[in-house]
């Protein structure tokens, strides 16, 4: 994930100290299986309101921790509920993958920091 802002972490870090910038990583990184699974059960089903719901929740998450590409795909899929536009499913797809991939990057952020 070449779009992914370390700064806003390393920001967290310097205000809130290791054991708030841990909690959050912890929170997403336990969350985003969770999260994924969601989704796809919502996209096979074809709930576009849940999936519409779970991308505005996601997008301001993601974005809180510097995860600019996840934050930005969650909002094409939110746009794309407000605007009535069918979901499908490789852009949940995609979603996911971002999520897995995320999730990565704050686990190696962590370890870095321990």
């Amino acid at each position: 994930m070449s779009q992914w802002n370390t700064k806003i972490l390393d920001e967290l870090f310097d205000i809130g100290g290791q054991g708030l910038v841990f909690e959050l990583i912890h929170l997403f990184t336990d969350e985003s299986t969770s999260i994924a699974e969601k989704l796809n059960d919502a996209v096979k089903e074809n709930k576009q309101e849940v999936i519409g719901r779970i991308a505005h929740k996601l997008k301001s998450s993601a974005a809180s921790l510097g995860l600019k590409e996840l934050s930005e795909q969650c909002f094409k899929l939110d746009t794309k509920h407000r605007d009535g536009v069918q979901i499908i499913f490789s852009d949940v797809e995609l979603t996911i993958q971002k999520i897995h991939l995320s999730k990565k990057l704050l686990q190696d952020y962590k370890k870095q920091k321990s």
